[in-house]
């Protein structure tokens, strides 16, 4: 999987230094809990993320194969896409990726409803939607 894939069919905005930056400060808080099951996840989306957004700069590095912990965040943000859908399918809205330019990790109310918002929902039942998204995790 390359990074330009990830860049054009995943990414619902270009990535920026500051996303990168809270991309960081997630890895650091799991090293702090030296949590290893953590820390892998979130190496993998700072690699993901920060060559997502050194692309912007370095076309070239669209060529780049993900392996390893990049690659498995790569799967992950592809995987989130099913869950997405039927959020928005439950809430009778048609998914789009670009709902998701505030974040897309689905399991956070904030970022639901920031997308839900996008789409036109205003108050949405996240009551209805915790079954689908496995549980609701503080942001």
């Amino acid at each position: 999987m390359k990074i330009g894939m990830i860049r054009n069919e995943v990414l619902a905005a270009p990535m920026t230094p500051q996303y990168v930056w809270g991309e960081v400060k997630e890895l650091l808080v799991e090293v702090a809990h030296l949590d290893k099951k953590g820390m892998r996840e979130e190496w993998g989306d700072v690699v993901v993320c920060g060559l997502c957004c050194a692309a912007r700069a370095v076309p070239a590095l669209d060529e780049v194969q993900l392996r390893g912990a990049g690659r498995e965040s790569a799967m992950k943000f592809m995987a989130r896409f099913t869950i997405w859908s039927s959020i928005f399918t439950t809430c009778g809205v048609v998914f789009r990726k670009e709902y998701l330019a505030g974040g897309g990790n689905y399991r956070k109310q904030h970022k639901v409803g920031a997308a839900l918002a996008m789409a036109g929902v205003d108050h949405p039942d996240f009551d209805s939607l915790t079954e689908i998204v496995g549980g609701w995790v503080e942001a």
